[in-house]
């Protein structure tokens, strides 16, 4: 049986394994999610932890961080065919991608 999307409940395919989480992909709308789905339990105990390692090299001064100028690159590809784009954040990790946007201004 395969996985309908959380999202609109379509028939989704297999589309690839990361670490140990096999990921769909809808054929409708094109979310990619992990199934079978992560109990919350699960996460809390394995995932989001501090006895996993979650965010371990996380740093408490993201203006000590030295920049990483790939993603600068990136972000002014972007600017250069877009003015004001909006970001939506799903998950920054140490927050240095999201502390980079900050400064330019985005929204």
């Amino acid at each position: 049986m395969k996985p309908t999307c959380i999202i609109c409940n379509s028939e989704s395919r297999f589309f690839m394994n990361k670490d140990v989480y096999d990921l769909f992909k809808c054929s409708s709308c094109g979310l990619v999610f992990v199934y079978p789905q992560p109990t919350a339990d699960f996460l809390k105990k394995e995932v989001y932890s501090i006895e996993s390692g979650f965010q371990s090299n996380r740093a408490e001064d993201l203006t000590k961080i030295n920049k990483y100028s790939r993603y600068e690159t990136v972000f002014d590809y972007v600017l250069s065919y877009k003015r004001n784009p909006l970001v939506l954040d799903v998950g920054s990790s140490g927050g240095q991608k999201k502390e980079e946007l900050l400064l330019r201004e985005w929204n």
